[in-house]
């Protein structure tokens, strides 16, 4: 079977990365931003890197395609790890001990770049360059009956949000997994994620649940599950309709991969004893038992400031509340939510299209069927009649706080470098009866803010633009104004 489409790594399964060798033309050095083990495929660094609250920090060439990027020692490595990237594509990786030590590091076909960093553990950390997010994944397994499987994935994104991923199986048909956020402020949130490849009109769901756009290619559905922190930095996590079926199914296969405080069968709607689990991610179980040769490493002295120290240093962005058009107030980026369904009509979408045409929801079509808090920067193809540069689009199916959703968009206007952003009454227009309170909302996006000032690199000008709502744009700058 040819695994390309669900397994990433499936070319790496076929030829596993073996012991870490010295790159051509390795230099060593203590320097990750210079040419160690780069050789010319790495242009010269700019002045300094971009530092996130994740620890992560990352610079990127003016062509957008090179780019050096250090993860931070922490809940998986007792080390920096350098990845960086050539104007040719090529990456490489190196350990950022006293003596940089290059490691093994491929593209996976998703567009992540796995880096094996202890050739002793089954264990990848991986890089997505695109958004920015880091973390660790266990291996990818291949069942006889042709199904690949991951018991545990983790990432940190740019702002620190984690997600993990748990008892992932794939299929030809579609993917089926337990996905658990914890947000910054510690807020968490599970769901069961099934996600079909069936025909129009078809689901490997067997009509259980209600699969999102009704059965058609790439339906996803979620299921919310109840969540809380365990004792041990796990997750006690109940409720669902496939947890216990898929649970059942691959307990045996992944080996105590799950805690099981009870596991009775599970009956659909009938109102019985609800499937309870404690769930472990990988940061918990430490890094001695994630990557057992590396537990002896120390970082050198050079690499011993806090990369959160160094975020503070900029200049907290100024907020400002003004009525009018959003389209007329000039900007580098448009903060807006969409719908995952492509029905963008009325309300601010509306006033983009009146403004710029179609050029900035075409861009977004990439969007469609995504996960809420996914985000699409579209940029400017051809003069329009609005003041903005760009449009910052994020996935709002009102299943995440509103204060994920704006704290997504701000993210990646940020990571784009866009100094000036303009943010419409999210969730109050068209939305305003769905999704919590009017007082809720705007409580949302005032704590979204005032949280990334602390955090900005780029972004110096924030503006919540209100269309003719003097009411809201008052409660929106009292809120501002109230510190925790």
């Amino acid at each position: 079977m040819n695994l390309g489409g669900i397994n990433p790594l499936s070319h790496l399964n076929q030829a596993p990365i073996g012991r870490p060798q010295p790159a051509s033309g390795a230099q060593g050095g203590g320097n990750p931003w210079g040419a160690d083990g780069l050789g010319a495929s790495i242009p010269a660094a700019p002045a300094k890197p971009v530092v996130y609250p994740s620890g992560l920090q990352l610079l990127r060439d003016q062509g957008g395609v090179a780019y050096q990027a250090v993860l931070p020692a922490g809940p998986f490595l007792p080390v920096q790890v350098a990845v960086l990237q050539g104007a040719d594509g090529s990456v490489r990786a190196l350990l950022q001990t006293a003596q940089p030590t290059p490691v093994a590091a491929q593209h996976g076909s998703d567009g992540k770049v796995y880096v094996q960093v202890d050739p002793t553990s089954p264990n990848l950390i991986t890089f997505d360059p695109t958004s920015g997010e880091y973390g660790i994944t266990s291996q990818f397994q291949q069942r006889p009956d042709g199904a690949v499987t991951r018991e545990k994935a983790e990432t940190i994104a740019p702002d620190g949000t984690r997600t993990s991923i748990f008892n992932e199986v794939t299929t030809a048909q579609g993917k089926q997994f337990t996905r658990i956020t914890e947000g910054p402020g510690g807020r968490l949130h599970a769901s069961e994620i099934s996600e079909s490849n069936a025909p129009a009109g078809k689901s490997i769901l067997g009509g259980a649940g209600r699969a999102m756009g009704l059965g058609g290619a790439n339906n996803v559905q979620e299921n919310p599950l109840s969540v809380k922190k365990g004792g041990d930095q796990g997750y006690d996590v109940s409720g669902g309709s496939l947890l216990g079926q898929v649970g059942a199914s691959t307990r045996n296969g992944f080996n105590g991969f799950f805690d099981w405080k009870s596991a009775p069968v599970w009956k659909w709607l009938d109102g019985r004893k609800q499937t309870e689990l404690h769930l472990t991610p990988l940061s918990a179980m430490g890094v001695g038992a994630i990557f057992p040769g590396l537990a002896q490493l120390q970082a050198p002295a050079a690499t011993s400031a806090t990369p959160a120290a160094a975020a503070t240093t900029a200049t907290a962005p100024t907020v400002k509340v003004q009525l009018g058009d959003i389209t007329r107030v000039p900007a580098d980026g448009l903060i807006t939510a969409v719908n995952s369904e492509g029905m963008w009509m009325g309300g601010v979408d509306g006033a983009i299209a009146r403004a710029g045409g179609g050029q900035f929801h075409q861009q977004a079509q990439v969007l469609i069927g995504k996960q809420d808090g996914q985000v699409k920067v579209a940029g400017t193809q051809q003069p329009h009649q609005g003041a903005f540069k760009s449009v910052v689009f994020v996935v709002d199916d009102l299943k995440l706080p509103l204060y994920d959703i704006l704290s997504a968009g701000l993210n990646a206007a940020d990571q784009a470098g866009q100094k000036t952003v303009s943010i419409p009454a999210m969730r109050l227009g068209v939305m305003k009866n769905a999704g919590g309170t009017p007082e809720q909302k705007v409580a949302d996006m005032a704590r979204a803010v005032r949280d990334f000032q602390a955090r900005a690199q780029n972004v110096k000008d924030i503006n919540f633009v209100i269309y003719g709502d003097t009411a809201t744009a008052s409660a929106l700058e009292q809120a501002l104004a109230q510190r925790p």
